[in-house]
């Protein structure tokens, strides 16, 4: 992974084969195994692992903006396509953490279908629809194709068309 720009890591798991529970769980063995805290930040509030594990049984799903060692993880289930995912993105372009013995963990668990890392600001630009976006950033949306957003008056604008963007 670079050290010149940020990247993140997306990984798919089979949802029939782990879910929510077991990709924390994941997370927490590739922790202890290359021996890092198992201090989480959840919004911003300190939580321990037992008690995000408590969050997760409960709900089904890994809360938002969760924290840990440098690192902000996402996950989501999507049962009707068939799979999950835990996305990473180091904060710190990942200073923290021994990434190949971290990512082996995940990469070697039953229902991992694939993984890849991309550039967190190029995956941005690619899927940015509002040109508030582009006009906060500095950035000009002139040429590029715009669509409307199919919403009546007075809620309809036109958004940037990222349907043909890789």
């Amino acid at each position: 992974m670079s050290e010149e720009r940020r990247e993140g890591v997306k990984f798919v798991f089979d949802c029939n084969v782990i879910d929510s529970l077991g990709l924390f769980k994941l997370v927490l063995d590739a922790f202890k195994k290359i021996g890092l805290a198992e201090n989480f930040l959840v919004r911003g509030a300190d939580i321990s692992a037992s008690e995000l594990e408590a969050i997760i049984l409960k709900k089904k799903n890994w809360p938002s903006e969760v924290v840990s060692n440098g690192v902000r993880f996402l996950s989501g289930m999507l049962p009707s396509r068939g799979y999950g995912f835990l996305e990473m993105k180091g904060e710190n372009s990942w200073e923290e953490v021994p990434i190949l013995e971290f990512f082996q963990n995940f990469v070697v668990a039953t229902g991992f279908v694939q993984a890849w890392v991309y550039d967190i600001e190029y995956d941005f630009w690619q899927n940015a629809k509002d040109p508030l976006e582009y006009e906060a950033a500095g950035r000009s949306s002139a040429n590029l194709p715009k669509i409307s957003n199919g919403l009546p008056p007075p809620l309809s604008q036109l958004e940037i068309d990222t349907s043909q963007n890789p």
